[in-house]
């Protein structure tokens, strides 16, 4: 059975994120959502909508999630990837990159050449103690 304080966590953290896909999608200027048709500018709002929900998971549990997935698999593009189980997947087919310490975490995309170390790479780095 599920602890009410789970629970409460989880529901909050979907709700975070959907309200967060929401206003990027529907409440921005015409002149930024013009430029999120690019898959760059997708993987970065992607990035930081991925971003926003482990914040909130880390503030409501004191830590950070072991992994991305159950937190965002219900509102996200996740698919059996070819010998990795489920990922998420940037614009160009290649899976987002989650590692944590005890308080600070970083999400990656490769990027359009679809190899990690380049410098189309795309990073969010934020530390949860210090507020995001």
């Amino acid at each position: 059975m599920v602890s009410r304080r789970v629970a409460t966590t989880a529901l909050l953290v979907v709700l975070g994120v959907a309200a967060t896909w929401v206003g990027l999608r529907h409440l921005t200027p015409r002149r930024f959502t013009t430029g999120m048709g690019t898959p760059a500018a997708r993987a970065r709002t992607q990035l930081e909508v991925f971003s926003a929900a482990i914040l909130t998971y880390a503030k409501a549990e004191g830590r950070l999630p072991e992994s991305i997935h159950s937190l965002l698999e219900s509102q996200f593009d996740i698919r059996d990837g070819p010998g990795q189980g489920r990922v998420l997947l940037d614009p160009w087919g290649t899976a987002y990159v989650y590692e944590h310490g005890v308080s600070t975490f970083v999400l990656r995309s490769a990027g359009q050449d679809r190899r990690f170390g380049t410098s189309d790479d795309l990073v969010v780095s934020k530390d949860w103690a210090s507020g995001g």
